[in-house]
């Protein structure tokens, strides 16, 4: 049996990604082998570019290949021709350093037509992986965003809060971390929700990084205090009481 194009290109792709950890170069080049051989097939018209982009961005490398493959299939395709030159402009700014506009660009294209904290908040976690002041910013202010909108439509922020305080933590920001962390542990038990065993060992290494590191039965004291704290007199009365039994224990 004869296998389609659509087959083969698949085949490629499977491959590539099979090797991304352990052999990018060679996954980048089963990739361009597929759009050299299959830029008219869906899958490398949909699939590959992407995953062509997403290595060459991971490694910063391998733009000028991301670049080619992308005009094979604007080359191959040209009823998509906005779409592939859209991409390649982006993939140009990226192979020059320019990350924030690259985003930027696609953030202002696709934000009419996000109408969830969940688009928001994807968008924030991408500004805030950008080395640059601006997508700092930007970062900072969908995050804020997505939380506020995700508590109007009735549902707690508080996976959002947790990578807020991830945020803050890479930039040595500690103390805020935990009382990020108690703000989303709040908003949780606000909503009625059950917040994450995780999330409490995030709390823990927060609270270590903020120099005060507590005994496992001691932390579990804390934790449920500042638990009925939250649930019974809201965010700041439970933030009060971490600011307070941190300077205790740290003035012994």
């Amino acid at each position: 049996m004869i296998r389609s194009r659509e087959s083969r290109a698949t085949s490629l792709r499977d491959e590539a990604i099979g090797l991304e950890k352990r052999d990018p170069a060679r996954a980048m080049e089963l990739y361009v082998q597929a759009a050299r051989e299959y830029a008219d097939t869906w899958t490398v018209q949909n699939l590959v570019v992407d995953d062509a982009g997403h290595l060459a961005q991971v490694h910063d490398s391998w733009w000028s290949e991301a670049i080619q493959i992308v005009e094979r299939v604007l080359a191959a395709d040209p009823d998509g021709a906005s779409v592939h030159t859209g991409r390649l402009h982006k993939l140009r700014l990226k192979s020059q350093g320019k990350h924030f506009e690259a985003l930027d660009e696609e953030y202002q294209e696709v934000l009419p037509r996000i109408d969830g904290s969940g688009g928001l908040w994807g968008y924030a976690r991408q500004f805030a992986e950008i080395p640059d002041p601006r997508a700092h910013d930007r970062a900072w202010y969908l995050y804020n965003k997505a939380a506020g909108m995700s508590a109007k439509a009735g549902q707690s922020p508080h996976n959002i809060r947790r990578d807020m305080a991830d945020q803050l933590l890479a930039e040595g920001k500690a103390g805020q971390a935990v009382e990020m962390l108690i703000t989303g542990w709040s908003e949780a038990r606000m909503f009625g929700e059950s917040t994450p065993k995780s999330m409490l060992t995030q709390l823990k290494k927060a609270m270590r990084a903020d120099g005060f590191n507590l005994r496992l039965a001691r932390f579990r004291e804390l934790r449920d205090k500042l638990s009925a704290a939250a649930r019974k007199q809201g965010r700041e009365a439970a933030v009060q009481l971490y600011r307070d039994r941190k300077r205790e224990v740290l003035d012994a």
